[in-house]
């Protein structure tokens, strides 16, 4: 400590003119230097973050304006669908028929005999997207019925792409009760057989076919 007190008392300071001519080492080349304040972010980034809050924002206002789409009156799809209606199986036999629905759609349908008219063929029908149901036609030399099939499974499975009005529910609860609809240039009649809902399309007046 003696030692170090004695030098800095013989040693003088380095005089300004002097401490200009001393050359100040360059960083290497590659060096980052480090500044004594917070860098800022750079401008790109902040163009990015902007880009990505307003795709956001678009996205979730889309979201909140776009309502969800809403399901299908049973009746309605049965009808609009009826005029393409085609068969996959040409037969006049109701087990075969029946058999036919349950490969194809899983489940078993009480085809039924109307008079004057006879099975002509079964075929499967997407109704509504995702909706697919089996479809029974019949004919006579001047007219042609549309058979559909549905059942109470089905509707709850598609709740939300399908509907039947409760009124219409609570009618055919009794499964001896039919219900007419007329739609302008064709008509339907609806009834249940236990766990299925029939509607039957015609462009003649459903009262007059007999079940």
């Amino acid at each position: 400590d003696l030692l170090e007190t004695a030098l800095e008392a013989d040693l003088e300071p380095t005089p300004p003119t002097l401490r200009a001519m001393i050359p100040v080492p360059e960083p290497p080349s590659g060096a980052v230097v480090t500044e004594g304040r917070t860098r800022s972010w750079p401008t790109a980034l902040w163009a990015l973050l902007l880009v990505v809050g307003a795709g956001v924002a678009g996205y979730l206002a889309t979201r909140s304006t776009t309502p969800e789409p809403r399901p299908v009156d049973l009746i309605a799809a049965a009808a609009d669908d009826a005029p393409r209606a085609d068969v996959l199986l040409r037969t006049d036999e109701v087990a075969v028929a029946e058999r036919f629905a349950l490969d194809h759609v899983g489940w078993r349908v009480a085809v039924p005999q109307i008079d004057g008219m006879t099975l002509a063929g079964v075929g499967v029908r997407e109704v509504v997207p995702g909706v697919a149901v089996p479809v029974f036609v019949y004919q006579n030399r001047t007219e042609r019925a549309t058979l559909y099939g549905f059942d109470y499974h089905l509707l709850d499975q598609t709740s939300t792409r399908l509907r039947l009005d409760r009124d219409v529910f609570d009618q055919i609860e009794d499964d001896r009760h039919y219900e007419v609809h007329d739609l302008g240039s064709t008509s339907a009649i609806l009834w249940r057989d236990r766990d299925d809902i029939l509607v039957l399309v015609t462009r003649g007046d459903a009262n007059d076919l007999r079940l």
